[in-house]
């Protein structure tokens, strides 16, 4: 079975960078969960962004186990 939180990531954080606006001042580029040497730990993806109060949200994208 395929993992999609690469897409899924990569869709949601094109979304709010097209929406950068006068309410969302910047979104970060997609974070990868990886161990300092640089292998994955996760399938986890998070999006940092910052509204025009200066304030940060973090939107995390990850596989749920079933």
């Amino acid at each position: 079975m395929f993992d999609y939180c690469d897409f899924v990531a990569h869709k949601i954080r094109n979304l709010f960078a097209e929406g950068t606006n006068e309410i969302v001042h910047d979104v970060s580029r997609v974070k990868l969960d990886l161990h300092n040497e640089g292998y994955y730990l996760s399938s986890k993806k998070t999006i940092d962004i910052i509204d025009c109060n200066q304030r940060r949200m973090r939107v995390t994208i990850e596989m749920l186990e079933e």
